[in-house]
Order: structure tokens, then sequence, then C-alpha cells
């Protein structure tokens, strides 16, 4: 990094492109849930459900993603491109693995799944429709974070962006097309939702590699160098991604059983609590652009050895990205009311709820994002995997499970002081990271065998 540039710069030059494409990608499922919505509560409530399984396979790979992240940062900042490759190949080769695990769970479990998200026989038979086609997705989605991360860490950050910009103006024509059944296509509902996902989906991926190999990007290697993979370099990174991997998927597995729980409280709360599902995301992707630039920059002077500029550089970031999120939720909180006006195609009392949802989720935004600059961003950067795994499952398992449980089942919590506790316990979070961070025992040198 160029010592001419202020770390501000540094930081906003990586956040922002990297906040705009993912909030470009996650539009796809806003637009497949705010498209949906003319289809009735039942339709939204049963996106929201297979939007809120289908996240636990994001983030299950977000964290295998996460260990080459970690790994290409410290590489591509000593110039070892053979390193960054390898990480590169051991990603993808990781992530497929996940997706097939991922589909065959699906199919070989389809009805208890489908029964958990709700009682209401619609709701399962729409959840059905869109997950059939679009669970079909993740080999490809698997392919596309590898390549995408691979290019952040290089310095390409703008045109997975580009990308992005392409593919959701055809996931927004076909989803037009496909749902309603405008210019003589047919009239698909639910289905073509799926459809058009995978559509945008495939193109984002053919020309992530056109790009790269036709620019010649530092990502762009044979297949020789991405398959050269030792077993020492695999347990270099199984060191990483195993803990990650994990945590993430503890972590997204009692989002599930949120979720699920909300749909026990009947339709209306489970359709506004699908609504929250893809808001939620598209917020914390906008934002994780801060913990992205925390990698880079943070993990770049750890792989440099520079542990002392590193802390610094965490410190900035963290505060930057907070502040910024706080800002962004008071005015989330402030206007609630005209967002959640436009879902009028749900039910009264379910609008009520998504109003209620987003006044609390806009007040708690500042200290979201400060727990995702930390968790995926600065201690995932010097490969603190462990802590992060431990701390993940006692959060989520030990206490915020038992604690919504015990809030539905012996006190009657309506849907709105749920959401309230599930929120309140990023309070606790964000403690551990701060003191975690304050302990420097997180910055690890990755690089060195």
């Amino acid at each position: 990094m160029k010592k001419d540039k202020s770390i501000y710069w540094q930081i906003f030059s990586i956040a922002i492109p990297v906040m705009l494409q993912h909030v470009i990608l996650s539009s796809n499922s806003l637009l497949d849930n705010w498209m949906i919505k003319s289809l009735g509560t039942e339709a939204v409530a049963a996106i929201g459900s297979a939007l809120r399984f289908y996240m636990v396979f994001r983030i299950t790979m977000f964290g295998i993603t996460s260990a080459a992240n970690v790994l290409s940062s410290q590489f591509f900042a000593k110039n070892d491109m053979t390193g960054l490759r390898r990480s590169i190949g051991a990603n993808i080769t990781a992530n497929l693995v996940t997706s097939f695990v991922f589909v065959f769970v699906y199919f070989g479990n389809k009805v208890s799944i489908l029964q958990s998200f709700s009682a209401d026989p619609t709701v399962q038979r729409l959840a059905a429709q869109y997950l059939d086609i679009v669970i079909l997705n993740t080999p490809i989605m698997a392919i596309v974070f590898a390549l995408v991360s691979a290019m952040r860490n290089s310095g390409k950050v703008t045109t997975p962006l580009m990308v992005s910009i392409i593919a959701i103006f055809i996931n927004l024509t076909f989803n037009y097309l496909l749902i309603f059944g405008h210019y003589g296509f047919p009239k698909w509902g639910i289905q073509g939702a799926a459809i058009a996902t995978i559509l945008s989906e495939i193109l984002s991926l053919a020309a992530l590699i056109y790009i790269a190999y036709t620019f010649k990007y530092e990502m762009a290697g044979s297949l020789k160098e991405f398959t050269d993979l030792s077993k020492e370099f695999w347990k270099k990174y199984g060191n990483i991604a195993i803990p990650i991997t994990v945590s993430n998927f503890l972590w997204s597995l009692g989002s599930l059983f949120y979720h699920n729980l909300f749909g026990k409280l009947g339709t209306d709360a489970l359709a506004a609590y699908g609504v929250m599902t893809p808001f939620e995301i598209s917020i914390q992707n906008l934002f994780s652009g801060f913990a992205y630039a925390a990698i880079i920059i943070v993990g770049g002077q750890i792989g440099l050895n520079n542990f002392d500029k590193a802390y610094k550089n965490a410190k900035i970031v963290a505060i930057s990205g907070a502040m910024s999120a706080a800002a962004f939720g008071a005015a989330i909180a402030l206007f609630s009311g005209p967002i959640s006006m436009i879902y009028t195609g749900m039910s009264p009392i379910s609008v009520s709820y998504v109003q209620k949802m987003l006044l609390i989720y806009g007040l708690f935004q500042g200290i979201r994002t400060f727990n995702l600059i930390s968790y995926v961003g600065i201690l995932k950067s010097g490969g603190d995997s462990v802590f992060l795994l431990t701390v993940s499952v006692i959060t989520t398992w030990a206490f915020g499970v038992p604690l919504v449980y015990i809030g539905h089942y012996w006190f009657n919590w309506d849907p709105i002081s749920i959401y309230l506790a599930i929120n309140s316990l990023e309070l606790v979070a964000s403690i551990i990271w701060m003191q975690r961070i304050r302990s420097k025992k997180w910055m690890k040198n990755l690089t060195i065998n």
C-alpha cells in the first residue's frame, strides 16, 4: 500500500465498491421478495422462509471463503502469486463440496425442512416451488463467491461491482417477465423468481471468468496452479476455514431457528420476519465492505509483520464503519413507517410488524456493523478462528436460542418482543469482540511456514 494515501482513503476506496456490489447482489433476493408481495401474504412468508434456509448455505460458504480471504490478502501483500492461486483453488474446491452437500441435505429432508417453516400448507407448497429451483444455483454461487473474493483481495474491487450491476438488470427483467407472464412469457409466479435468480448468477460467473483471463488478472492462473494443493497447504487452509465455517454454520442455524419460531406465531408474523430477511441481508452486505477493507488493510500489514500498524488500522476501520452504520440506522428507524408501506399488498398486521422491526433494526445498526467488522474482518484477518467459533457458539446457542425459546413458551412474548431480544444479543457480542481486539492476541502472520 502506498504511504502517501491516508488510511481513510484506503478504507473507503475498498469498502465503497464492495458495499455497492454486495447491495446489488443481495438485491436479487430483495427484488424477489418485493415483487412477490402482490401474490399475497403466504407467498411473502414462503419466499422469506426459503431465503432464510438458503442463507444457511450462503453464510456457511462465506465462512469457507473467509479463510481464502485471509490467506489471499496476506499472500498478495507479499507478492506471492503462487500462494494466492492455491488459495483460490482450495476455496473453489471447498465451496463446491459444500454446495453439493447442501443440495443433498435439502432433497433428502425436504418434507421436514418445509414443515419447520410453518404449519400453513400453502406456505410450505410455495416455499418448495422456490427452493426446488433456486437450490440448484448453489454450485454456481460457490464458484462466483471464490472468484469475487480473489478479485477483491488482489485489488480488483470494481470489476465484481460492474458485473453485478449488469446481473441485477437481468434478474429484474426476468422477474418481471416470468413472475407475471408479460410479453407472452409463461406466468410462473414464485418459480419465475427462482429461475430469474439462476439466470443472473450464470451470467455473473461467465462474465467474471471472461474478464479475469482476458485482462490477465493476478488471480487468473492455470488449472495446475489452482490444484497444486499440498497436504501442508490444506492443513493451513483448514486450520482457518474449519472453525470459521462451523461457526458460521451454527450461527446461521440459530438464525433459522429464530425464523421457524416466528412461523409458530402465525403467518402474519412469519411474513413480517420474511420481509426482514432480505432487508437484513442487504444492509449487512452494504456494510460488509468495511469488513473486507479490514481483511485487506489489516491482514496485509499482519502479513508484513507490521503489527502495530495493523492494530491502528483495525481501530480506524471499526470506528469508521460503526459510525457510518449508526447514521444509516437512524435514518431507517426514522423512516420505518414509510418504508413498511411498500409492502401494502400484505395484511395490515404484517405491515405493522414490519414497521416495528425496522425501527428496532435501525437502532441496533451501529452495533451490528461493529460486530460484523470485528468478526468478519479484523479478527479473521489474523486467523483467530478458534476464538470466533467459541464465542459464536456460546452467544447463539447458550444465550440466544434459550432466551427466545423461554420468552415464547414461558412468557408468551409477541413477535416484536422476540425480535427485540434477538437484536439485544448484539450488545453482548460487541463487548466480547471489543475486548478481544484490544488484547491483540488475534494477530498472526499466516504466510510463514
